[in-house]
């Protein structure tokens, strides 16, 4: 169909005075003939969308596609939001830190040649320890006993209820010392075969080291 013809059959067009073979004719036209299309667009305003069914089905497809894929991105955002806050939770919660001496109770004591030393603990404190052991030697280099450097952590909210930790052994002609020493966040306290020998706060003890 000429262009001369389309444009005389546009107010028809318009009117939907046409017949279907001339309107399918007329549209075919006009998504080709570009002047034509801003001939009609004059007389009308914008030229309504005349995709194939296909094409039409294909772009639904496409934003439902798009839509649903926003909205999995939202949801694993969401998730990785959510994880982010209970793992900085848990770290604050569980992240362990150093204990004043106020804080847990310690017994000491000896029971013939049984020494002992036990801490108890508060409630809600899983008390943990870090540190070293080491042999205690004589003048002569022989091993007279033993050495326990205790640093004590704990950890805040826990589920137990309170409980307790516990040291002993045995001081005889061969193992004659038997030392705990306990870092906690406000001094050092040194059990020596049961007996307190020492205790002092923890910024002169660090002066003095």
């Amino acid at each position: 169909m000429k262009c001369e013809i389309v444009k005389d059959l546009l107010p028809l067009y318009m009117d939907k005075l046409t017949s279907r073979e001339s309107n399918l004719e007329i549209e075919a036209h006009l998504q080709k003939c570009r002047s034509c299309r801003d001939y009609y667009q004059e007389m009308q305003g914008d030229l309504p969308q005349m995709l194939p069914k296909a094409q039409v089905d294909e772009t639904a497809f496409i934003k439902k596609v798009r839509k649903r894929g926003r909205r999995i991105k939202c949801l694993v955002l969401g998730i990785i939001f959510f994880l982010c806050l209970l793992l900085a939770g848990s770290i604050l919660v569980l992240r362990p830190s150093t204990v004043s001496s106020s804080e847990v109770e310690l017994l000491y004591g000896r029971e013939g040649d049984r020494v002992y030393a036990q801490m108890k603990e508060s409630k809600n404190r899983n008390i943990q320890f870090t540190g070293s052991v080491k042999s205690i030697k004589d003048d002569q280099g022989n091993i007279i006993g033993e050495e326990m450097y205790l640093k004590t952590l704990t950890s805040f909210y826990t589920p137990r209820q309170g409980g307790g930790c516990s040291w002993e052994g045995t001081v005889d002609e061969n193992h004659q010392i038997l030392r705990w020493i306990f870092e906690f966040k406000d001094k050092i306290i040194t059990i020596e075969n049961g007996e307190l020998i020492l205790e002092e706060e923890k910024g002169k003890s660090e002066e003095r080291n």
